[in-house]
């Protein structure tokens, strides 16, 4: 694992609105892991939400965290409809930023790639944020 990025926020329920950064940890290309601060960060949160969860993130946060897999993940990826909402054909970060007008402050680390995703889930569509919309889709999923 060459980068890790975990950013904490508050999410309010009733208001469906994501109310701001909680907590953040980074580890660039070139730094060692910081296992307690990474695990600190993610034991914090009730879930964890990665754009391909189950594809990548979640299969590569275990090898180098063990226990984490088990942890409740949801995936932005496939939790969300991207295609039918935005008239998208694929629902990569960078077609979803590109499509609802969002911007990257640097290209392509994962510190970027999780602020980003949280700016991204933060936005209202139709009446409803993106991450509203995941977590309903998760409690229909079980």
């Amino acid at each position: 694992m060459t980068q890790l990025a975990i950013v904490n926020v508050a999410y309010d329920a009733g208001g469906d609105a994501v109310v701001g950064i909680l907590e953040e940890y980074c580890m660039n290309a070139g730094q060692p892991l910081v296992e307690t601060k990474a695990r600190d960060t993610l034991e914090k949160a009730d879930f964890v939400v990665a754009h391909n969860a189950f594809g990548a993130d979640r299969p590569l946060l275990a090898r180098y965290l063990p226990g984490t897999e088990k942890m409740k993940w949801l995936c932005s990826l496939q939790g969300i409809a991207w295609k039918e909402l935005l008239e998208v054909q694929g629902a990569s970060l960078e077609t979803l930023i590109g499509k609802t007008g969002l911007q990257y402050v640097q290209l392509h680390t994962a510190c970027e790639d999780a602020r980003v995703l949280k700016r991204l889930l933060a936005l209202k569509h139709k009446g409803r944020t993106y991450l509203g919309r995941l977590l309903d889709s998760a409690q229909v999923e079980g």
